[in-house]
């Protein structure tokens, strides 16, 4: 509980502030409890936590790595059309700005590249197939 002191019209009040839920607040005003209704709710700004990155080497060695899906980056189409050649194969190791797969979209030819570098783990489409936008044609992994 959060206490302030006020003073209106010259009248001195002791208040404290209790649960803060949305726009209701829970107050005491010289011993007397109010249920208060703001006309807009209250923001209560929340205080970062520090949270140490240091660990004991024996500690760290006991930490699994993280899977490769978390590590996997996910190369999606930018828009719709009919998939014309995928130039890789899964297990290919790829480097930034590779050419994956060229779709046909609005009767031009597009080519899909790689973000970085990475090992192919998924190919999610096939030669013929009609994609949309957003739809991951690609997985790659660190």
């Amino acid at each position: 509980m959060k206490k302030i002191d006020l003073i209106i019209n010259g009248n001195k009040y002791n208040v404290e502030i209790g649960n803060i839920d949305g726009n209701r607040i829970e107050v005491n005003v010289n011993g007397t409890y109010y249920d208060v209704e703001l006309s807009k709710n209250i923001e209560i700004p929340k205080t970062p936590t520090i949270v140490s990155t240091v660990v004991n080497k024996a500690v760290k060695e006991t930490i699994p790595e993280p899977a490769d899906s978390v590590s996997t980056r996910q190369i999606k189409s930018p828009l719709p059309g009919v998939v014309l050649t995928i130039l890789v194969k899964e297990g290919d190791t790829v480097q930034r700005g590779q050419t994956l797969v060229i779709i046909e979209a609005m009767k031009m030819e597009n080519e899909i590249k790689a973000d970085g570098p990475g090992i192919v783990k998924r190919i999610l489409i096939h030669k013929g197939d009609t994609i949309s936008e957003g739809q991951t044609l690609v997985e790659i992994g660190g």
